[in-house]
């Protein structure tokens, strides 16, 4: 009986797949880097260097290099190959006492921030208190700088008429030769004023008296008939 020849048994039809598979992984690939990561699960930060391609890297979990893995609070730095870099290095004795002093200097630092706030807060309470007692202080001046007002301009009214005095008195002791004179001055031309109107008013009834008196005998016309 004739053996039947299949797809799976053609090593033909195997090559021509194979060659198939290849030909569209290139057409698919990007051609740049393929930049993956060849140990996800480990501190390996090295990348797969080659062209873009699919299924896994060719050195997926086989990294040959070395990285420098740190310990857990970042003082020392071990380097191991990749397959082992599989988590941080423990700390060693003076990690802890590189800790323990880091520990004590955050708490003399917040220390020190609580005492400075204690501080401010004090100073600040101590400037309202300061700021009240000159308020207070200022308050009371003026009450006194408006009774002291008001008490010197009661006095001033009072004043005003002995300084009104004293201004007429000093007027008068320096012009008082020129008043003298002028007051003189008034009085004679007033006598001469009532001489002259009184000489006027006799003047007058005179002439108002010779007009109304009769004429005598001697005065008369002779040619009158009577």
């Amino acid at each position: 009986m004739a053996r039947v020849v299949t797809a799976e048994t053609c090593a033909l039809v195997l090559m021509l797949r194979n060659v198939y598979r290849e030909l569209e992984d290139k057409l698919r690939s990007c051609k740049q880097v393929c930049n993956r990561r060849l140990s996800p699960g480990t501190l390996c930060m090295h990348t797969c260097n080659e062209l873009c391609h699919a299924g896994e890297c060719p050195e997926a979990g086989k990294c040959t290099k070395t990285s420098k893995v740190k310990c857990v609070c970042g003082r020392q730095k071990v380097t191991l190959p990749c397959a082992q870099a599989l988590k941080p290095v423990e700390c060693n004795q003076e990690c802890e006492l590189l800790r323990q002093e880091q520990q004590a200097k955050k708490k003399q630092q917040a220390e020190a921030v609580r005492l400075r706030e204690q501080q401010e807060a004090a100073a600040a309470a101590l400037d309202d208190g300061q700021n009240s007692a000159r308020k207070r202080r200022k308050g009371r001046k003026a009450d006194g700088t408006d009774a002291t007002t008001a008490s010197s301009s009661a006095s001033a009214l009072w004043t005003i008429p002995h300084r009104i005095s004293e201004a007429v008195d000093a007027f008068w002791k320096r012009y008082k030769g020129y008043l003298i004179l002028v007051i003189l001055t008034l009085v004679l031309l007033s006598a001469m004023y009532l001489l002259v109107s009184l000489r006027r008013s006799l003047a007058l009834s005179a002439v108002k008296s010779r007009a109304s008196a009769p004429a005598s005998p001697s005065q008369r016309d002779p040619t009158h008939p009577w």
